[in-house]
């Protein structure tokens, strides 16, 4: 209903947002009835990716009417679209992209999903969907959890797979880790921290039929314990906490000391 109820006015294609205001219910005799969102919730503004505004920017200039108030999606003949038509262009759609069994309200979930997995909060995700309360938005947040989790165990195996019989792995948190690498030399942690990255990178997640790649960020620093020196390892983890950030910083997908 509020795909078919934006109008031209409520896309701001230079901030890249739409505002949600209206939405559109179709009767079972045909009739279309204009109604504001079920809830104050529900009218609300919502920023778009880059990718997105710019594609609904061709759409608007292609398909739109000039007015304000014409609707930003359309009929075949330049009127307000129709479920009826709209999902006739869905199911074609779905056809020539083999994602046949997609719903289009699976959309709505999939983008909830993903801002849980970019950790917006609970109030950002009720915002984000126009949810008056926090239940809804909460489905999206455990999904995100569940899939932590089994991206973090997946990691696990892989980095384990690549460690020497005397190295020794610990989860950090999230999707951190720390090898603790007895005696090395500066080359040999090099070689270590290398073959963890490329053990990664030939991995994938299984996610919806799909194979998500996985990169790792790798930071490295190396010390030897002084005899009154009790805070080495602390410092260990610091600087080769940087030095992924650093990897982070030079393009991901590398190791840095």
């Amino acid at each position: 209903g509020e795909l078919l109820g934006l109008r031209r006015c409520d896309v701001d294609t230079g901030r890249g947002t739409v505002r949600v205001e209206l939405q559109v219910v179709e009767l079972k005799n045909g009739e279309r009835v204009v109604t504001p969102p079920k809830t104050a919730a529900g009218r609300r503004s919502v920023a778009l990716p880059r990718a997105v505004t710019e594609a609904l920017s061709c759409h608007l200039d292609r398909y739109t009417g000039p007015d304000g108030h014409d609707p930003v999606f359309t009929g075949p003949l330049s009127e307000g679209l129709r479920r009826a038509s709209l999902y006739t262009a869905w199911h074609a759609a779905l056809a020539r992209t083999d994602l046949e069994g997609l719903h289009i309200h699976d959309l709505r979930h999939a983008a909830g999903t993903l801002a849980a997995q970019q950790v917006a909060t609970m109030r950002e995700l009720m915002a984000r969907l126009g949810h008056a309360t926090p239940a809804a938005a909460q489905r999206y947040q455990h999904a995100a959890a569940r899939r932590d989790s089994v991206i973090a165990q997946a990691l696990q195996a892989v980095i384990e797979g690549a460690l020497r019989e005397t190295d020794t792995l610990f989860r950090y948190g999230g999707e951190e880790f720390v090898v603790l690498v007895v005696e090395p030399t500066e080359a040999g942690l090099q070689k270590v921290a290398e073959r963890i990255r490329a053990q990664i990178e030939r991995e994938w997640i299984e996610q919806d039929g799909g194979r998500v790649p996985i990169t790792a960020s790798v930071g490295c620093a190396i010390g030897l314990p002084g005899r009154r020196d009790r805070d080495l390892g602390g410092r260990l983890v610091q600087a080769a906490d940087e030095a992924m950030y650093e990897s982070k910083r030079g393009g991901r997908n590398r190791c840095s000391f």
